[in-house]
């Protein structure tokens, strides 16, 4: 069975709050595909708010 995400730290030097990307790693470590991960976060999140988050994370 998959760890829990952690919501706190960081992974891989990416901080786990909300829009810092850690959560996204975290599933990609976990064997997930990326594409997948953007699809639970959309369906989590909504569009905007992805889009949003991706804005912020390219920036960072």
């Amino acid at each position: 069975m998959a760890q829990p995400l952690k919501k706190t730290g960081t992974t891989d030097g990416k901080p786990n709050t909300l829009g810092g990307g850690g959560r996204f790693q975290q599933l990609v470590n976990q064997g997930k595909s990326p594409a997948l991960a953007a699809y639970i976060g959309r369906r989590v999140y909504g569009k905007k708010k992805m889009a949003a988050m991706s804005a912020k994370g390219k920036s960072a």
